[in-house]
């Protein structure tokens, strides 16, 4: 068994020689586990994640899981036109994680209407808008 400890100065491979319980510690020992990123609460798929949107059904999935608090639905405007801006929440590994969705709107830069899908981006929750809840079946019946 080895008498001196780790430290900054050793080399990967010295650490990994130093022994606990007569084994020698593993890199996985040395490393804690990446955090999940915030788009994965929402289960969002690597397409959805490179171009930011979720088609229409797959919002519907989103907002009617058991996880998922609607927060807030309402039309405003943003850079790229009016549209329906829907802020829901799912339970994250610390803390719930918000989402923004917008669409059923004009893409004035694309020159195009937004029925079929929806852009989003994450959202800061405040406390006022926390404590406001929307109905999934109202909220259903405003986007659909």
């Amino acid at each position: 068994m080895f008498t001196r400890f780790p430290c900054v100065d050793n080399s990967i491979e010295d650490m990994l020689q130093y022994r606990t319980k007569g084994e020698p510690m593993s890199p996985e020992q040395f490393q804690s586990p990446a955090h999940k990123r915030p788009y994965e609460a929402f289960g969002f798929t690597e397409q959805q994640i490179l171009f930011w949107r979720v088609n229409q059904d797959n919002f519907q999935e989103i907002l009617d899981d058991d996880q998922t608090i609607i927060h807030d639905i309402k039309p405003s405007s943003n850079d790229y036109g009016e549209f329906l801006f829907v802020t829901a929440r799912r339970p994250g590994e610390r803390e719930r994680i918000a989402m923004t969705f917008y669409g059923l709107g004009y893409h004035e830069h694309r020159d195009r209407w937004l029925t079929d899908e929806w852009f989003w981006y994450q959202a800061n929750m405040f406390r006022d808008m926390i404590q406001q809840i929307v109905d999934k079946e109202e909220g259903n019946e405003i986007i659909l």
